[in-house]
């Protein structure tokens, strides 16, 4: 599920229309119409905005006038403080100060409970990239509007994202009602670390479910994948042969089905159902990318083959041409790959993906310049912020640090949205170089306009720790837990460093435990504990530990602790076999190198 958060422009003269209608007493629920993400609407605002100053003397409504003056939507007259504070938001959305607009928005919805006002904060605070504070906000939109649709759908994949997976099912049978059935198959996503009863439990609900709403396929496509999780192959096959009995050419079944037999190593079957599949629909795109991507973990050139194949069927399909442009270049066919991303962009069609793959590439050439101009053009989207941060990192290698940070000065100028990550972005750049006073200025920066950001706190935090102001690094640790007791990246940097830099060890090893219950996998939360539990002196459940950690992650820090611990325990070959590794694969490590040095090793 995609939440749509794009907050367009608005027009002043629909802004206008808003103001009056309240000032003459109507205040309107609907505020969301002046963010609303039509197409018309989004068109209707931009064409406004372009031409301001030669439409002063007009009098013709726009759209979103002509809304306000023929929708009926419930009235309501806000106070006047109320609709001040509506008006700060709106026009610091204008400006593009999206924190201060979600503020706003926020405190209105919490004080007025208007349904509206609430989904207004709620894509606010989205667009703004704010999801601790989504959370509660959806919690509030199901609680003033409970039969809303969209507050509904909001409310399962938040649920569903924090683990609540029993009341997350509550709001998929609700949705199931208002006829939307897709929760139920996507709840499964959610479920794959669930404990086996409490997985059986949710089975038990779905089954509960079929019997009100006979043999729906949501419900069964859902057993299938909860089945499959719970290791019951023989049921999940049993239900996916109702299924398809059903509904022959449901192709989300079949690749259900498949995708449980690939994870059970029943390859052979897997593909002999895509197969059967691809007889009944031969030119089906997911059915053909299905058995591309089992063939190609056996066999690239199988799977390349298949792909021009498709690639030929479907030609205008720049989709399928960016994946055969994947394939070609994992295969080592670099000119074919290189010709598929420039066509996409002569094309353009999907150029952002085109101009980052191609700047991989020229990375892998040793062509930094090349690399660069490509890192540049990759515009918006999900690959966005890593071509930023990469072209900034190859601007600081080769000399260009003041330019680099210039650049991401001005990034942030133009995209607010963003001015959080690109401060820490701007700070590991120069914490790679050893900067870092520098990096603890600029953080301090930031924070000075996002007080308290957990993000930024965090980011002082470690350069704090650089310059070995432990106090300083631990009042920031302090800050984000004060705020958040569960924060598990606080509690493991907050015990570690103390291990690190002090000898309040039981201290430490009480917040690492608290992070370790909250993550119990993350091995550098594991790490931290068998560092910890060696400076305590327990060297034997230390090395259990570590040894976990570094089968997870074999990073050179995690190396250098187990090798310490191994060396301190007389298990020196050991040490120096683990070390040398590792060394292999980081040669520059700082942390690795020093502890080498401490122990007076030569390799």
């Amino acid at each position: 599920m995609r939440l749509d958060t794009k907050l367009p422009r608005l027009l002043q003269a629909s802004f206008l229309a808003l103001v009056l209608a309240t000032l003459s007493g109507c205040g309107s629920q609907q505020l969301s119409d002046l963010g609303t993400s039509h197409n018309e609407d989004r068109a209707t605002a931009q064409k406004g905005a372009d031409n301001d100053e030669s439409n002063t003397n007009t009098v013709a409504p726009s759209l979103a006038e002509k809304k306000l003056a023929t929708q009926d939507y419930p009235v309501r007259a806000f106070p006047t403080q109320t609709f001040y504070e509506l008006l700060v938001a709106e026009f610091a959305g204008i400006r593009g100060d999206l924190p201060l607009a979600a503020n706003k928005y926020i405190e209105q919805a919490n004080i007025t409970r208007d349904p509206n006002v609430v989904e207004r904060a709620i894509r606010t605070a989205s667009f703004a990239n704010n999801e601790a504070k989504v959370e509660p906000l959806v919690d509030l939109w199901v609680e003033v509007d409970p039969n809303n649709y969209e507050a509904r759908k909001l409310a399962f994949f938040y649920l569903a994202r924090r683990g609540k997976i029993d009341t997350a099912f509550e709001y998929a049978a609700m949705l199931l009602d208002q006829g939307d059935g897709e929760p139920l198959v996507a709840l499964p996503s959610f479920t794959t670390k669930l404990s086996h009863d409490s997985r059986a439990r949710l089975i038990d609900s779905y089954i509960a479910l079929e019997k009100t709403n006979s043999l729906d396929r949501n419900i069964l496509l859902g057993q299938i994948r909860l089945r499959g999780q719970q290791g019951e192959m023989e049921q999940a096959l049993l239900t996916s042969n109702i299924l398809l009995e059903l509904e022959p050419d449901n192709e989300e079944a079949r690749l259900a089905i498949a995708q449980l037999l690939h994870s059970h190593k029943e390859s052979a079957k897997a593909v002999a159902t895509i197969n059967a599949g691809i007889e009944r629909n031969p030119d089906s795109k997911k059915l053909n990318l299905q058995l591309i991507r089992f063939l190609a973990s056996d066999d690239l050139s199988a799977a390349q083959t298949k792909m021009v194949e498709l690639v030929t069927r479907h030609p205008d399909d720049f989709d399928l041409q960016f994946s055969l442009g994947l394939l070609n270049k994992q295969l080592g066919l670099r000119e074919q790959a290189r010709g598929a991303f420039t066509k996409m962009i002569s094309h353009n069609r999907r150029v952002t993906d085109a101009h980052f793959q191609l700047a991989l590439m020229a990375e892998d050439d040793h062509q930094t310049d090349e690399a660069m101009l490509h890192y540049a053009k990759v515009g918006e989207g999900n690959k966005f912020l890593p071509a930023v941060a990469r072209l900034a990192q190859l601007m600081g290698e080769n000399g260009q640090l003041d330019e680099a940070r210039l650049y991401l000065h001005r990034l942030r100028l133009k995209k607010p949205g963003m001015v959080v990550a690109l401060y820490r972005l701007e700070s590991e750049i120069l914490i790679g170089a050893e900067r870092y006073d520098s990096a603890l200025s600029l953080l301090t920066d930031g924070l000075e306009q996002h007080p308290e950001n957990f993000d930024l706190l965090y980011s002082r935090s470690l350069v704090s720790e650089k310059l070995n102001d432990i106090a300083s690094m631990e009042q920031d640790l302090r800050t984000i837990l004060d705020h958040d007791t569960n924060n598990a990246s606080a509690l493991n940097a907050l015990g570690y460093s103390l291990a690190n830099h002090t000898k309040r060890y039981d201290e430490a090893l009480s917040l690492i435990r608290q992070a370790i219950a909250i993550t119990p996998g993350d091995p550098a939360v594991i790490d931290s504990l068998g560092w910890v539990l060696y400076r305590l002196g327990n060297s034997e459940e230390a090395l259990v530990h570590l040894r976990q950690a570094l089968a997870s992650i074999p990073d050179a820090e995690v190396a250098a602790h187990l090798g310490e611990v191994l060396w301190m325990s007389g298990e020196k070959d050991e040490a120096l076999s683990i070390w040398h590794k590792a060394l292999e694969s980081e040669p520059d490590s700082k942390y690795l190198l020093d502890t080498i040095e401490r122990f007076e090793v030569e390799f």
